[in-house]
């Protein structure tokens, strides 16, 4: 006879309906049973369960598709991992069907996961292990989703679920929360081994990720040599890569995010500087900057040829000069040159100054002014599919850009600060598709564009202006052929057998032109990315381990594929003031280490049981239901729907429906947890 009850708000029980299922039990004690880490490390699906809730199962969904020493696999639990599986892979595209998950490879995974988590199933149940009808009411108040932000119950929350659920069984429940904890427990025993982690291991552990290491190494690259006739022949193949970028016109309406002047802060800054007082101290009383510094500009320096136009002015004063403000970014600056000579070597004029940096932004109701016009002129844009009409409506003035392609820096009417987002606002390939107009918020402002007629189709480039570019691709091109692979690994077994330092290397092999470079230094935890260089730095510490100074270790792979030789320069031991942080970084390192000895010893566990003791127990499988779920026969559909029925009809008379398990609950509302968060991956129950 079923149990009912129903908590009050303090979780007293009074009352309770019946239906809950045990996902939820399992999330909530995830964090107390590590050992099943590898549900999202390694084993994604290898416990699977049913979720809450969902559409009524159709009168197939129970239908037995295999049988594990006594434990049925249904066909609704496998539709519905099969369905977690295609939306793990779609990643937010288009959700594979069952089909194309078998084709994939991932429909066996999932299956053969399921058919080991039945046979841990049946190896727990044959202990009889019972738990008290108490302990597992707690275990239901206990689910995420009928906790506050505190992690207490939520009698109210609670109760307001059982309500939605009258007219439940709550015996199969609680016989579902009774298989998962026992399960559990059950993995917990045979896992304890992975349970402990050495203080010893944890310490070294801490030393090696706080020592820093720096290295010399060198990249085996042999050289390529190209003859004209390979230059030619990859140009030809790749002509169309080499043509100029395609060229853009726009009309465009400009609304400023400056403000309308420098107000009255600039203009008091400024009449002192030009009254003579102490620039230095004005630039540390009055410049928004956070580096003050005198508003020191640094040592000599000349003008670049790419230069900030805000800085141009700052080049045009005399010694001793101080420049009206100046707009920049988010504000204004004023300069006073103090300096300047020319350069004996290079014969470039170089000056030394000082600058004082004052914020002036628009106030927010003028920012959100410029917002609502410019949306008011895209929207009668779109309505008049013309920008100067809506333009003129509103009394807005509309300019015109000369053509421009993706790569160019500078653009007619637009300053250089807006120039990226501007172009990218017309490029076909950033934006997916050319648009006729468009609100585009740049720096300084903000643009309302319409592009006139299509883009213009670049020429093509002859060789001789593009000869060294075909070079770069044509030499990328054979370093990625296997012929040259092979060279390089021949060269690293030379190497290993010919060069015990880099130096070595370098000298044994000069045909290589071999260029040694050295690395900053860094510990075990970072990584050289920055510095183009793309080995692990795990590996790198593996390497070196017991070598001396200099003495060359590898060859090495990095991500990319290249092969590196290194060497040992320096080694910096942990400093004391890195040592007084490791007691709280050893927790956090006791627990991952934890985690991967449960997550290896999970792996070896779970293989042991498929090679093992699989092939000892009966196991069964009904190849015309697998084939139907999967739509591999003529009459299936290839939907990925756990409410569909893939032509199962064709297997009923061999298994009834009425024959199947009655433990299938019907249509169910959500929990709370349900409602606030994405569906549960899996649940550790495969019945």
């Amino acid at each position: 006879m079923a149990v009912s009850y129903y908590v009050d708000c303090n979780g007293v029980p009074v009352s309770l309906d019946r239906r809950f299922r045990s996902v939820h039990i399992f999330r909530k004690h995830k964090q107390a049973l590590l050992i099943f880490m590898f549900v999202a490390i390694g084993f994604p699906m290898l416990f699977f369960g049913v979720p809450w809730g969902g559409a009524p199962p159709n009168p197939y969904s129970d239908i037995e598709v295999a049988n594990v020493a006594g434990v049925p696999i249904m066909a609704s639990e496998f539709r519905r991992n099969l369905t977690t599986a295609g939306q793990r892979q779609a990643r937010g595209g288009e959700t594979p069907s069952f089909k194309e998950l078998q084709e994939q490879g991932v429909a066996s995974e999932v299956f053969e996961q399921m058919m080991t988590s039945a046979l841990i199933a049946s190896l727990e149940a044959k202990r009889g292990f019972t738990l008290d009808q108490s302990f597992l009411e707690d275990r239901l108040k206990e689910d995420g989703g009928f906790q506050d932000e505190a992690g207490n119950f939520n009698g109210a929350r609670y109760n307001a679920w059982v309500k939605a659920n009258k007219g439940t069984d709550w015996d199969a429940i609680y016989d579902s929360v009774q298989q998962e904890v026992s399960r559990q427990i059950y993995l917990t025993a045979q896992l304890a081994s992975a349970n402990r982690v050495l203080d010893a291991d944890v310490e070294q552990e801490l030393r090696d990720n706080s020592t820093k290491i720096q290295m010399e190494y060198v990249k085996v690259e042999p050289p390529v040599e190209l003859t004209d006739a390979d230059i030619q022949a990859y140009y030809d193949e790749h002509k169309d890569s080499y043509n100029k970028p395609q060229t853009y016109a726009v009309d465009y309406v400009a609304f400023s995010l400056q403000p309308e002047g420098p107000g009255e802060k600039v203009a008091e800054v400024l009449a002192k500087a030009k009254a003579g007082e102490d620039f230095a101290a004005l630039a540390d009383e009055y410049s928004d900057l956070e580096t003050k510094n005198g508003g020191d500009l640094g040592d000599w320096f000349a003008e670049r040829e790419t230069e900030l136009d805000y800085r141009k002015p700052l080049f045009a004063l005399k010694p001793g000069e101080v420049s009206d403000p100046i707009a920049g970014p988010g504000g204004y600056y004023i300069y006073k040159l103090e300096e300047e000579r020319t350069n004996e070597e290079t014969q470039v004029r170089e000056i030394k100054a000082r600058h004082i940096y004052i914020k002036v932004a628009l106030s927010d109701s003028a920012r959100a002014d410029l917002d609502i016009k410019a949306n008011e002129l895209a929207a009668k844009t779109k309505e008049t599919n013309d920008l100067r009409a809506a333009a003129t409506e509103l009394g807005l003035n509309v300019a015109s850009t000369s053509g421009f392609s993706v790569e160019s820096t500078e653009i007619d009417g637009i300053p250089r600060v807006d120039a990226f987002q501007f172009r990218r606002s017309v490029d076909e390939e950033a934006t997916r598709e050319v648009k006729e107009f468009n609100v585009v918020t740049a720096r300084d402002n903000i643009y309302v564009i319409r592009q006139v007629g299509p883009p213009t189709e670049g020429a093509s480039q002859p060789l001789s202006d593009v000869r060294e570019l075909v070079i770069d691709d044509a030499k990328a091109a054979r370093k990625g052929d296997d012929a040259y692979k092979v060279t390089v690994t021949e060269y690293a077994d030379k190497i290993l057998a010919q060069a015990k330092t880099l130096d070595e290397l370098k000298t044994t092999f000069p045909e290589l032109d071999a260029q040694i470079k050295e690395t900053r230094p860094f510990t075990k935890k970072e990584y050289l990315f920055q510095d183009q260089i793309y080995l692990q730095t795990m590996e790198i510490y593996d390497a070196l381990e017991g070598k001396e100074k200099n003495a060359i270790a590898g060859p090495l792979t990095d991500f990319l594929g290249g092969t590196y030789f290194i060497a040992l320069t320096n080694r910096e031991e942990p400093t004391e003031e890195e040592k007084a942080n490791w007691d709280e970084e050893g927790k956090a390192l006791r627990d991952r280490m934890l985690a991967s000895a449960r997550y290896e010893l999970t792996e070896d566990f779970t293989k042991d049981l498929q090679e093992r003791t699989m092939p000892n127990v009966s196991v069964s499988l009904d190849e015309k239901a697998y084939t139907a779920i999967l739509g591999l026969d003529d009459e299936s559909t290839d939907s990925a729907d756990e409410t569909a029925t893939p032509a199962l009809d064709v297997i009923t008379e061999e298994v009834p429906a009425a024959d199947a398990p009655t433990d299938a609950a019907p249509a169910e509302a959500a929990t709370p947890a349900e409602a606030d968060a994405p569906a549960e991956a899996a649940s550790t129950d495969a019945n």
